[in-house]
């Protein structure tokens, strides 16, 4: 279907896609850059783009956000693997036991709706004023999101795979290993992409109002002090981290893609 779109012209290819963003992105500078220095928004709400990056390269050159980088990033990465972990084997016990999930299925769908940050205190009255409330409610953000990806991934897997596990024999491990993650591996990893980015939001969002270090508290530090430079650097920064993880979850979809013949419908 899609090999006839791009036929058609209904589906741009890969290249005009990548143009496209190009542009896209080059509109978004342009802009960043053109207000601040043509007048048009006060310099105490935005500074010039340039501006930003001096500040983003001179704060990770000399060190003074290191701290805050490893703290962040370790709450994502923590968060992050055990969403992924326990997110998998959660979606692979949902899809072997159909009619469990035909009951929980209507709490995970509207689970977002929960205000999961409303526990916040209940955590710190178990756990302490530390990371691990943070870390708890990143992971609990990213959870389902890849419990539902995982679900939706082993539900797709053709019969075709099945019927090729029972002519070899294969035990449920070998078939789960040889045949069905890799068939179901691009929703599942469209479902860790959700929530690796759903954990990022939750560790910057619960250190803005919440942590006393770590990169969304040095936003909102600098912003109560009107070090908007700052501010707008350490943004720059927490940007490439998510643009950096994204892009290698990414990179896995493709790589499993090259190897393996398989990618995103």
């Amino acid at each position: 279907m899609r090999t006839a779109g791009r036929r058609f012209g209904l589906v741009p290819s890969g290249q005009s896609v990548w143009l496209i963003r190009i542009g896209l992105l080059a509109v978004v500078l342009f802009v960043l850059q053109a207000m601040p220095m043509l007048g048009w928004i006060s310099p105490l709400t935005l500074v010039p783009l340039s501006d930003m990056a001096r500040a983003a390269w001179q704060a990770v050159a000399s060190g003074e956000i290191t701290g805050d980088i490893l703290t962040t990033g370790s709450m994502i990465l923590i968060s992050f693997v055990g969403a992924t972990v326990l997110g998998m084997a959660i979606g692979y016990g949902l899809w072997r036991s159909p009619r469990l999930f035909a009951v929980l299925n209507p709490y995970l769908t509207s689970y977002y709706g929960i205000p999961v940050i409303a526990f916040y205190p209940a955590l710190v009255g178990l756990f302490g004023l530390n990371r691990v409330p943070i870390t708890l409610l990143a992971w609990a953000l990213a959870v389902v999101a890849i419990i539902m990806g995982s679900v939706d991934g082993f539900a797709s897997i053709k019969q075709v795979h099945h019927r090729l596990g029972q002519i070899y024999r294969l035990s449920r491990w070998q078939s789960l290993w040889r045949l069905e993650l890799p068939a179901a591996a691009p929703r599942i990893l469209a479902g860790i992409e959700l929530g690796i980015t759903y954990a990022i939001t939750s560790v910057i969002v619960s250190e803005f109002v919440l942590s006393t270090e770590g990169l969304g508290h040095r936003v909102a530090f600098d912003y109560n002090n009107f070090r908007i430079d700052r501010m707008y650097s350490v943004i720059l920064v927490i940007l490439a981290i998510t643009v950096i993880l994204v892009a290698a979850v990414r990179g896995i979809d493709r790589l499993l893609r090259r190897l393996g013949g398989i990618g995103r419908d």
